[in-house]
């Protein structure tokens, strides 16, 4: 019959535990401890920062976990590589196609509301008025103006900045300008008494806000619990 060599016996303990130890990852899932994730990395735009980090941190920080938050500036042009080279862990963003590598779960809906001098508007007074329009981009339609595109609506930007607190300060010298802003980031601010906040005259989409990550880390112990309890905040 067959019997093992002395070499053989030699190895035999050695060789099951590292076989033990092979069996064991793929149960890292159930075995995975909290505790070991000392760090949260996302990349997030200006203006969706503040709806997103308070309640983030918060939630965390009572589940008692010593986590180390790094919020980026967005930048879609480098997210995709981010994402896969694990220099962030998540895009906070409005919903798009950031390719098929890449993976999306909604967290918030919100929706445009119109800042204004009137305390009354028609579509009329809308189209007619001069608009301030907000984007970090240097070029491009704006948001709100694609939808109003496709209904071959067109309005008149006098002027377009970075920042909704920028424009909100613009907007008290400027009694017939309009500004379109989503009433989730319009919660983060004071307004002037000036300043009107009105249901918005044209049907628009809502926003959908939520986060991206790379498909790779789809069943990744550490990125599964990051996950689920981001999902939880929102829920």
């Amino acid at each position: 019959k067959m019997l093992p060599t002395p070499f053989a016996e030699q190895i035999y303990n050695p060789i099951s535990q590292a076989l033990f130890s092979i069996q064991n990852i793929s149960e890292q899932r159930q075995q995975f401890d909290p505790s070991m994730v000392k760090a949260l990395k996302i990349a997030v735009h200006d203006e969706i920062e503040p709806i997103i980090f308070p309640r983030l941190i918060q939630h965390f920080n009572q589940l008692n976990l010593d986590i180390q938050f790094q919020s980026f500036r967005l930048d879609r042009k480098t997210a995709v590589a981010d994402l896969a080279a694990q220099q962030i862990d998540f895009i906070i963003d409005l919903k798009q196609n950031y390719g098929e590598k890449i993976q999306f779960q909604s967290l918030v809906q919100d929706h445009y509301v119109l800042c204004s001098h009137k305390s009354t508007i028609t579509v009329d007074d809308f189209f007619s008025a001069p608009h301030i329009g907000v984007s970090s981009r240097r070029t491009g339609v704006l948001l709100e103006d694609i939808h109003l595109n496709k209904k071959k609506q067109n309005r008149q930007i006098f002027l377009r900045c970075q920042h909704y607190s920028t424009a909100l300060q613009i907007l008290e010298q400027y009694p017939d300008a309009m500004l379109s802003i989503p009433k989730g980031i319009l919660s983060h601010f004071q307004i002037s008494e000036k300043l009107s906040v009105l249901d918005y005259p044209v049907d628009l989409p809502f926003l959908n806000i939520g986060m991206f990550w790379h498909r790779d880390l789809f069943e990744n112990s550490r990125h599964l619990f990051l996950r689920n309890e981001m999902i939880k905040i929102f829920t």
